[in-house]
């Protein structure tokens, strides 16, 4: 199945229009945040992104760290990647469909758990930053955890 089908697909279960643009992509707003979703019909794959947000002006070093963490095995991002777009200084989730191991439902399945661990980080992201602002003087790794937030 192609790339483009899959999406349009997608769009139609979930009852909304799906427009891909001049490169086969198109974004849509799940909970808060943004997801976009690009058929690279070139080499067969789905590229999926979510944007994460801002991180914090401060302590990023531990928040990087715990980034790094959740990616190593993917124990965290369920076979996602979590990075910096560095065209917008936001944090983001990505993931890569082989179009050959998917038919609708699978790529339903695979878009309800993207969502879900976008945004379960948008939310560890959010209350970092807050801890940050709220509590400047301590250190966030005596006081931030991330397994009240990150499914494993």
């Amino acid at each position: 199945m192609e790339g483009v089908e899959i999406i349009r697909a997608f769009g139609e279960k979930l009852g909304i229009e799906l427009e891909l643009d001049n490169a086969n992509s198109c974004s849509f707003q799940a909970d808060d945040v943004v997801v976009t979703i690009t058929a690279l019909s070139e080499i067969d794959q789905i590229v999926i992104s979510g944007d994460l947000g801002t991180p914090p002006a401060e302590q990023l070093e531990h928040l990087y760290k715990m980034m790094l963490e959740a990616n190593h095995l993917y124990t965290s991002t369920f076979g996602a990647t979590l990075s910096l777009n560095s065209e917008n200084d936001h944090f983001a989730l990505c993931k890569v469909l082989p179009c050959r191991a998917l038919d609708n439902e699978i790529f339903y399945s695979e878009m309800e758990s993207f969502i879900s661990i976008c945004d379960t980080w948008f939310k560890v992201i959010r209350n970092y930053r807050s801890m940050v602002t709220d509590f400047p003087d301590k250190k966030m790794e005596e006081i931030f955890e991330p397994a009240n937030f990150i499914p494993v």
